[in-house]
Parts: structure tokens; C-alpha cells; sequence
């Protein structure tokens, strides 16, 4: 079950909010300033954070730079969510500030588990994205590894048959042959 925070000062649409996002089946954990947010975030790691803009202490824009600094917080989905700053250039600052969505307030519940859902399933996608990466980088690294080793072996061998065709004019060279030959077969 994915963890929600639900940040807001505002205690009765803390609670609507949090109510909604449980029975949509999330685990939602609460903060009112954010400060509070902060500390929960980094003890807690909650895949996403809703984050009211006017706090009492720190406001959201600067909650989220925060976060953003962090390690844990680094990778959270930061949707900020205000009923007073809502206008086009509050929006801009929020999302330019590092947040992954801005929605303002009222919020039709449906529009709020829709995206909260949107943005966690772009969050699962993005770390899949990642751990395909790691894992292309380490078979890119085997490759690399297994295709070095013959191409010694080549080298090697290619090496011991000039140094002997100097010394010898007619060398019996078939035994180096062979393991140039098995080492390309082999790349």
C-alpha cells in the first residue's frame, strides 16, 4: 500500500482529504506545518506528498526546495494544492520550484484519487525506467568483459606468431592458430 502525506494547517481539510485518499485505499499520514512535513518525509518516505502552499512556519514552495536538497526527498512526487494562490503564476512557481503537480482547491474527490493515482503510476514507471537502465548497464558491462578476454587471447597469440615467424622463417605456428581461430569463434 502506497503512503500518502497529507500536509495542510488547515485541520477540517486535513481530515476531509486524508478520509478520501483512505478509502481509496492509501495510507495516508498527516503534518500541519512544515517543518513537521519535513521530519515525516524523511522518516517515513512517502511515495507522494500533498503540500499545501500557506503554512504557518515555512511555506510549501520552500517545504518542497527543501525536500528537493534531500536524498529521500529527492525522488518523492510533490503535488502542491492551494485554495488561495491560484493563480497561473503561483501554479509556475510551484512546479518550476521542483513540484510534479499543482491542483487548486476546491478539488472534486475523483480528480484527486485520478491524480494522485496518474502521478504515482509515472512514479513506478520512472523507477522501472531506472532499474532497466542498471540492469542494461551491468549486461553492457558483461558484454564488454567476456569480448575483452578473447581479444587478449588474439593478441596474445597473434603477437607470439610474429615474434616466432622473425626468429624462425618457416615456425610451426598451428597451435596459435587454433586459439586465434577458437577466440574469434568465441566473440
Amino acid at each position: 500500500m502506497e503512503s500518502i502525506l497529507n500536509v495542510d494547517d488547515y485541520g477540517p481539510g486535513r481530515y476531509a482529504r486524508t478520509r478520501i485518499l483512505q478509502q481509496a485505499g492509501f495510507l495516508v499520514l498527516e503534518a500541519a506545518t512544515g517543518m513537521e512535513a519535513i521530519e515525516i518525509a524523511h522518516a517515513q518516505s512517502p511515495g507522494l506528498i500533498l503540500l499545501d502552499v500557506n503554512l504557518p512556519d515555512i511555506n510549501g514552495f520552500e517545504v518542497c526546495r527543501i525536500m528537493r536538497q534531500t536524498p529521500r526527498g529527492a525522488g518523492a512526487t510533490i503535488v502542491h494544492i492551494s485554495a488561495s494562490n491560484t493563480l497561473p503564476h503561483h501554479q509556475v512557481t510551484g512546479l518550476e520550484g521542483g513540484a510534479d503537480g499543482y491542483l487548486v482547491e476546491p478539488v472534486e474527490p475523483a480528480v484527486l484519487i485520478a491524480t494522485v493515482k496518474a502521478l504515482l503510476r509515472a512514479r513506478e514507471a520512472e523507477e522501472a525506467l531506472r532499474r532497466s537502465n542498471k540492469e542494461l548497464e551491468q549486461f553492457s558491462y558483461r558484454v564488454a568483459h567476456d569480448l575483452t578476454e578473447p581479444l587478449r587471447t588474439i593478441i596474445t597469440h597473434t603477437q607470439l606468431m610474429d615474434a616466432a615467424r622473425r626468429v624462425q622463417p618457416l615456425p610451426d605456428t598451428s597451435e596459435s592458430m587454433r586459439f586465434v581461430v577458437e577466440a574469434a569463434r568465441r566473440m
